[in-house]
């Protein structure tokens, strides 16, 4: 899967956050059309807008499935990321969970193609000067599904 689009951001020190501009998203889906439980191993390039940090998150996405139709999916998520923030020496982690919604553009059964892709988590970032603080994440855009 690959995707690009507009993700929230996140904040690193008490007075300073990172990404919050495009986000480009590329990850090997392991899954099944016929098994509910899909791993994602990936990669985020955040952009950042304004004077914020860009930021590349590496992560593993382990997705279960709740609902399967034509043109829908929608999973449960965990995330686990490490990250690397491009002006300070943060690597920061998150551990958390959400729900990710893929709506396919072109009806397909196994649901390759375009797709409209939206994911909320939320987690707790460690590694920074904010540590133990709740992080609540927006990404919406586009996808292409292999």
């Amino acid at each position: 899967r690959v995707g690009a689009g507009k993700q929230s951001t996140f904040q690193l020190t008490p007075t300073d956050g990172a990404g919050g501009g495009i986000s480009l998203d590329g990850a090997l889906r392991f899954a099944s059309a016929g098994f509910p439980v899909a791993l994602g191993l990936g990669a985020t390039v955040q952009n950042a807008s304004d004077d914020a940090q860009s930021i590349t998150w590496f992560y593993a996405e382990p997705e279960i499935r709740v609902l399967r139709s034509r043109n829908l999916e929608a999973a449960l998520i965990g995330r686990f990321a490490m990250g690397n923030a491009e002006r300070i020496t943060v690597d920061p982690s998150v551990y958390g969970a959400g729900v990710q919604l893929m709506y396919a553009l072109r009806p397909d059964a196994a649901h390759r193609g375009p797709a409209v892709h939206v994911r909320y988590s939320f987690g707790t970032i460690q590694n920074t000067q904010v540590d133990g603080k709740t992080m609540h994440s927006v990404f919406a855009g586009l996808a292409w599904t292999f």
